[in-house]
């Protein structure tokens, strides 16, 4: 099972082999389906949950108070 933690920082410091080894995974191939439900199972479902009350339209609008945005 895997259970290295790779930052967003340190992923991009690395060449795309040696994620592909980090991972355990196959370039090509991908995962084989029981690797994906062990996965799946220990680490969860590849989704999170947005709890936002704000609309919309009001960050759209929102955006306008920047003072770069007004400068342009």
């Amino acid at each position: 099972m895997m259970t290295t933690f790779l930052s967003s920082d340190a992923a991009c410091r690395v060449t795309s082999q040696e994620i592909i080894k980090i991972l355990q995974t196959d370039a090509k191939l991908g995962l084989n389906e029981n690797e994906i439900l062990k996965r799946r199972k220990y680490y969860g479902l590849n989704d999170f949950e947005i709890d936002d009350d704000e609309p919309l339209w009001k960050k759209y609008l929102g955006q306008f108070k920047e003072p770069i945005i007004l400068n342009e």
